[in-house]
């Protein structure tokens, strides 16, 4: 069963994989999501990142998403400019559980779903300024130092991975997949 039949993904119809990814991330996304709410760290947080990224490891082309808990001071921050229809906001996510997981996604943009979620999870904000040039580094950041999940897939297998508990990204040395 897929993210979509479960009716827990939400992606806007502009959806494009993002850094060019030539694979569905759906599959992966599951496959992290799965494992790693089996994890006491899913209590880190009410909001999570999953930062997406590719890799090739011996000749084998993988696939890594991190899965990074917010603190309190990280918001998305919107300007007087930002509004529905902007790209200040390009995520897609999924809600598992009572805790939101999102990632970004190249050519989407704010729509009322998404900020509806924000709002639920506390995690948008709206500033009284004229653009985004004024908040850009107002962000806050993520917990440096804190040890956190990174799955690292076989591009062609999504349930084939090594998870990594480490407080940086450290691909292994080594992948064993099946299909190059």
């Amino acid at each position: 069963m897929n993210l979509q039949e479960q009716n827990i993904i939400r992606l806007p119809s502009s959806y494009t994989q993002p850094y060019s990814f030539d694979v569905d991330l759906e599959p992966f996304i599951y496959t992290t999501l799965n494992d790693f709410m089996k994890r006491k760290d899913k209590k880190r947080s009410d909001v999570f990142s999953l930062f997406i990224r590719k890799y090739r490891i011996q000749n084998c082309d993988v696939v890594n998403i991190t899965v990074l808990p917010h603190n309190d001071n990280w918001k998305f921050l919107l300007s007087n400019a930002d509004s529905l229809g902007s790209s200040v906001v390009s995520i897609a996510y999924v809600e598992r559980e009572g805790k939101l997981f999102y990632w970004d996604v190249d050519g989407s943009y704010l729509t009322q779903d998404v900020y509806n979620v924000l709002q639920k999870y506390d995690f948008i904000e709206h500033r009284d300024v004229p653009d985004q040039s004024w908040i850009r580094f107002e962000r806050g950041e993520y917990r440096d130092g804190e040890k956190n999940y990174s799955y690292y897939f076989c591009k062609k297998d999504p349930n084939h991975f090594r998870r990594t508990y480490l407080p940086y990204p450290k691909p292994p040395k080594r992948m064993r997949c099946k299909h190059h």
